[in-house]
Parts: C-alpha cells; sequence; structure tokens
C-alpha cells in the first residue's frame, strides 16, 4: 500500500540533454499529499551522475557483454523546509 507521496522536480525545459559544471538550471520541486501529514524537514539532494556503456571482451571466445557504468562525481544537499522555532504547530504552518 503506497503512502500517498509523492515527489518531483520539474526542470524548466532548455532543450539540452546534459549540463555542464558552472551552468544555472532552474524548475520546481512538486510535493503532492493526499491528506495532511507531519514533517519534520524537507531536504532537496543534488547529484551529478556520470552514465555511460562500456563493452568488455568475454575472454578468448569472442563473445563481448554491454554494461552500464554510473558514477557519482557530485552531492549537494539544500534544506527547502525547516520547522519553525517560535513554537507554532506543524497543523498551524499547513494552514
Amino acid at each position: 500500500m503506497g503512502t500517498g507521496v509523492s515527489c518531483s522536480i520539474v526542470v524548466a525545459p532548455t532543450g539540452k540533454n546534459f549540463y555542464w559544471t558552472g551552468e544555472t538550471i532552474s524548475g520546481n520541486v512538486v510535493l503532492i499529499v493526499d491528506k495532511s501529514i507531519k514533517v519534520k524537514s524537507i531536504d532537496l539532494n543534488i547529484i551529478g551522475q556520470l552514465i555511460y556503456t562500456e563493452t568488455r571482451s568475454s575472454g578468448n571466445r569472442g563473445g563481448s557483454t554491454t554494461v552500464t557504468v554510473r558514477k557519482n562525481f557530485y552531492v549537494e544537499r539544500h534544506p527547502l523546509f525547516i520547522p519553525p522555532t517560535n513554537g507554532v504547530s506543524y497543523n498551524e504552518v499547513s494552514r
């Protein structure tokens, strides 16, 4: 059974398939819930990942294997929501 919570990141269209270091991208983080929930925090983790395929020979038999390689080269955490510390309850914040 699902929790009724989904999250997605919608990046503004640029027509690009990848981005270089230092480029700026923009978009929205969309959080959809089917009922009120209590949240301690919401963080966005940005992961730069290099994905490529390699074809490797299988030895003397002449066969080969294709594998997909994934390497993270950048990870950064951004807090999006931190609950207030002034005594306001979660229910008051959500209204």
